[in-house]
């Protein structure tokens, strides 16, 4: 039982990393939301416990239900961030709008200061799985080939779906919304 939990916080933080790692790579100014994310231990602490109880809950229920906000995933990622020495992401805020994720960040490499953005699509497959489109990314003046996109968004449902397949082979995602800050994963165990 215990080890569900672990890897289900696992493959979310993965799921969080990879997303940031995919805004990382070599930006006209889009309209960034105006509100600004809180980040906190707090938040990330919350989101393990609410991946926790949900876990439990499908044991008993057969249907999975995780809620992440604009806060927990801003934080995690931001944590997981930390360690990275170079280069550098700071101010990074992840805003879950208008079904998307979008990502805004700076990044600090050689005593370069550059602001970088990211839209993602997640959507589910209609077989229990999940799809990542990478709508938009730029660094600086400099957009994300078409090439480079295509690569990264495998790379990411390929690490992910390594995660939750490998562990929770039972898990069927039925839908992932993303609105009003949030974005809710819904599921059923197989």
């Amino acid at each position: 039982m215990h080890h569900h939990h672990d890897r289900m916080i696992k493959t979310l933080l993965i799921l969080c990393i990879l997303i940031s790692l995919a805004c990382r790579m070599p930006f006209v100014k889009n309209s960034k939301p105006s509100v600004t994310i809180p980040v906190s231990t707090e938040a990330v602490e919350k989101l393990k416990s609410n991946v926790e109880s949900a876990f439990e809950q499908s044991q008993k229920s057969g249907q999975v239900s995780i809620v992440i906000t604009e806060s927990q995933i801003t934080s995690l990622v931001t944590y997981e961030l930390q360690s990275s020495t170079e280069p550098q992401v700071s101010g990074l805020q992840i805003y879950l709008r208008d079904g998307q994720i979008q990502i805004y960040f700076t990044l600090l490499q050689n005593g370069l200061s550059l602001p970088g953005q990211c839209l993602v699509n997640v959507q589910t497959d209609g077989k229990g799985g999940f799809n990542i489109d990478i709508l938009s990314a730029k660094i600086g003046p400099l957009p994300l080939t078409n090439e480079m996109k295509k690569m990264l968004s495998e790379e990411i449902k390929k690490a992910i779906g390594n995660q939750i397949y490998t562990n929770y082979g039972n898990l069927y995602i039925d839908s992932i919304s993303i609105s009003d800050s949030e974005m809710l994963i819904l599921g059923h165990i197989q």
